[in-house]
């Protein structure tokens, strides 16, 4: 995974307010975005992506975030169409996977924020193997995701549950004064498992 870009955006009005602000990147040459990625505040981008350790300047902690381009493979696309968008949420979304395929030489972040650290990855478009590699590793992550979770029984431990009906039924209809001749004694042991013996003590 190749680390495109990296930069801090900042639009914060006078009075403080948060405004839906943009920003436009702009790519030296045509690529394919692998992942687009929000930094948090304080955060650092590792120093094997980014060797001038860029730190995250996002604010405010979660917003609404939309990217947008322009599939330079189709001669006719005049306008930015939207690739994917984000409800970042500081200490759990971070980042967005965008579309494939699509090759594009410009993106355009609109959001509601006042400043945002922003990183891209993927791989310039010309760079076949890399482009294939991040179609392969897409795929991978579509099938995993679309996996079922196994259908696996949760463990009981020989534990015999009884209804509330059943625990009931042999105390209705008694008078009170029986249960203080002869109190009853609670099924513990039919609900509860036994430890096994083991030895006996001389």
């Amino acid at each position: 995974m190749k680390l495109l870009f990296c930069d801090t955006f900042s639009q914060e009005p006078p009075d403080g307010s948060v405004t839906n602000s943009w920003a436009i990147i702009d790519f030296p040459c045509a690529v394919v975005l692998e992942e687009i990625r929000i930094i948090p505040r304080g955060s650092r981008l590792s120093d094997q992506l980014c060797l001038d350790g860029q730190r995250g300047n996002t604010n405010p902690a979660h917003f609404r975030i939309d990217f947008f381009a322009c599939d330079i493979k189709n001669e006719n696309a005049s306008t930015f169409e939207n690739l994917c968008a984000l409800d970042y949420q500081e200490n759990s979304k971070t980042s967005v996977f965008p579309r494939l395929p699509f090759l594009t030489n410009k993106l355009l972040c609109c959001g509601w924020y006042t400043s945002v650290t922003i990183a891209v990855f993927g791989a310039e478009g010309s760079d076949a193997s890399a482009v294939k590699a991040i179609h392969d590793r897409r795929e991978n992550l579509s099938r995993v995701s679309s996996r079922p979770p196994p259908n696996v029984p949760p463990p009981t431990h020989g534990v015999e549950f009884q209804t509330v009906d059943d625990l009931r039924a042999p105390y209705q209809g008694r008078d009170s004064r029986d249960f203080m001749r002869n109190p009853p004694l609670l099924p513990l042991p039919g609900m509860l498992p036994q430890p096994n013996t083991v030895g006996e003590l001389n």
